[in-house]
């Protein structure tokens, strides 16, 4: 696919054949009056060429179109279209059509393959139509009327096939700058054990078992899950191409299917920030700073300074000038010294953030030394406090779970007394009770089932922070792994909601993206977690939660289920 098969039947798909006007070759091109256009973006995405059509003038018709040839006495009655795209259109639409042809040279029918509407970040399209009967040319028309907005499309293809598999795969970037992965495999039965995700560097590279990405367990305890057929991938670079393909497997390792190679790129694309954000965490090569202005902003740079929290403070002679950086950059690397607070300002002045250096040494979620210190001077004398000291030890030996998802209350709890204690038995038995938490740890498609999702995955990162110093690097490894799998499933479940004010006020919202901002916080700094996709991605569930604080709590007090919001969800964000 993707322009690069030998049944191509489109010529100069990827448009790197030119006219002397820098107009694509082949292709026959129809401009109205008014502001409009058609021009090629050089290595615009996935290092390929992409046409934009441009339109800014009402009731102007922009086309490009070509004439392609059928192939005859073949039973192939089906043409598949593949492109990437994407727009901005700010009002009515493009679209994309194929005109069948007799051999007289007359139209005899058509067919509708896409409408253009806005869609800010490149996304993959697979198309399938049948071939109209006596048809023995086709032409593709591709064309913005009385529309006002942009249209880009990258790597088109058409073929001429016999065979329509029903399987899916798409390579999508997002908003944030990570990748969405989504498939769906023919003859799929529950010989399927686990989906492995192999990726490499390049275009349609060679993948062997050395690109193993990931590997998706399928568990059909709660019937089909369709979120272990999707996976978002963090552990990207900005401006760098991979190339993905996931395969099917049975349970002693043989190949059941997998799906042809499809290539992806990063792409922050435009977006629909409303606020200015800092975050400041500390790395053994320095504190980093990232930040992400509102999508308004007119900012061409931004000023950081050490030691102040306000404007009025930039003269004091506390504040220490760390220097000016293009706002796209996102990111500056400051030295260990600089231990904040920090301050950010635009050129303009109208993008204003500030932010405390986050401490991220162990315990870091919830609990501080300070905390375990006031638990055991409590503990230690007679009353409440003691009493609910012993009642917590015999829990964790008496609780019998009804199931593998409440095994995380036990996990949390033992590494809570492990916390205190430090005796290394209560971290056998945590480890233990993750483990059986693991076995159901993911997220099905009963809202239940996801509450309790969010909860457990919540307590994981919890025990897990607690316990840190004395699990072993073997053990850490293998809960890292989950926690990066669960990460991805969040951000599938779940990604934009700022265009519906129903859905910022959702409980999901606050559940979700809370639940998905612990995993980050648990794993910011380990040993080979992406730390740098990381931050984009914290920024962004900042950004989401602040939304959902907005409109979660108005006059009349918590919108969607009243105070049961405080049940369930708050003991989610508040540790976030």
């Amino acid at each position: 696919m993707n322009g690069l098969t030998t049944g191509n039947l489109l010529r100069n798909g990827d448009f790197s054949q030119l006219e002397l006007d820098g107009q694509p070759s082949i292709w026959n091109t129809t401009v109205g009056q008014g502001n409009t256009s058609v021009t090629i973006l050089p290595r615009k995405y996935l290092s390929l060429n992409a046409v934009e059509i441009s339109a800014y003038a009402n009731r102007t018709l922009v086309t490009l179109t070509q004439m392609i040839q059928l192939e005859h006495s073949t039973n192939k009655s089906l043409l598949v279209m593949t492109f990437w795209h994407r727009t901005w259109i700010i009002y009515g639409s493009g679209s994309v059509l194929l005109e069948f042809y007799d051999s007289s040279n007359c139209k005899i029918g058509n067919e509708y393959m896409k409408s253009f509407s806005r869609n800010l970040t490149w996304t993959y399209v697979r198309i399938k139509r049948p071939i109209h009967s006596y048809a023995i040319s086709a032409k593709i028309v591709i064309q913005m009327y009385n529309s006002v907005g942009v249209l880009l499309m990258a790597n088109i293809s058409i073929e001429q096939v016999d065979v329509w598999k029903n399987v899916t795969f798409f390579v999508s970037p997002r908003q944030d700058g990570t990748i969405f992965i989504q498939w769906s495999l023919e003859n799929r039965d529950n010989y399927v054990a686990n989906y492995d995700i192999y990726r490499g560097k390049g275009i349609l590279s060679a993948l062997d078992d050395t690109h193993l990405l990931v590997t998706i367990p399928t568990m059909f305890s709660y019937g089909k899950n369709i979120y272990e057929s999707m996976y978002t991938d963090h552990s990207v670079h900005l401006n760098t191409i991979y190339t993905y393909q996931v395969v099917a497997r049975h349970s002693n390792g043989a190949l059941i299917d997998r799906t042809i190679l499809i290539i992806g790129q990063p792409d922050l694309g435009e977006d629909y920030y409303n606020i200015t954000a800092l975050i400041a965490l500390p790395r053994t090569n320095g504190i980093h700073l990232s930040w992400k202005l509102r999508a308004k902003s007119t900012a061409n740079t931004v000023t950081l300074y050490n030691s102040i929290d306000s404007v009025s403070k930039i003269n004091n002679s506390r504040a220490q000038l760390l220097g000016t950086y293009p706002v796209q950059d996102m990111k500056a690397i400051v030295g260990l010294s600089n231990t904040g607070p920090f301050l950010l300002v635009s050129d303009d002045g109208n993008d204003i953030a500030t932010v405390k250096l986050a401490n991220l040494t162990r315990s870091r979620i919830v609990l501080t030394p300070i905390h375990l210190d006031f638990i055991r001077e409590k503990i230690n004398q007679s009353g409440h406090a003691h009493e609910v000291f012993k009642a917590l030890i015999k829990s964790i030996y008496t609780y019998q779970p009804d199931n593998s998802f409440n095994y995380c209350w036990p996990a949390r709890d033992a590494a809570l007394l492990y916390a205190i204690t430090r005796d290394i038995n209560y971290v056998h038995i945590a480890y233990s009770a993750l483990n059986a938490n693991r076995i159901n740890y993911t997220i099905y498609d009963q809202s239940a089932v996801k509450l309790r999702f969010s909860l457990s995955t919540m307590a994981r990162a919890q025990a897990f922070d607690w316990a840190y110093d004395a699990f072993t690097m073997q053990q850490r490894q293998k809960l890292i792994n989950d926690f990066q799998y669960a990460a991805s499933i969040f951000t599938s479940y779940s990604d934009d909601h700022s265009q519906n004010s129903n859905d910022k006020a959702s409980n999901w919202i606050g559940i979700v993206k809370s639940s998905e901002l612990i995993l980050h916080l648990t794993l910011y700094g380990e040993e080979g977690y992406p730390n740098d996709q990381a931050e984009r991605r914290i920024l962004f569930l900042l950004h989401e939660l602040k939304l959902h604080l907005e409109h979660s709590y108005g006059p009349s007090g918590y919108m969607q289920e009243g105070l049961s919001y405080l049940a369930y969800t708050l003991p989610i964000l508040g540790p976030a």
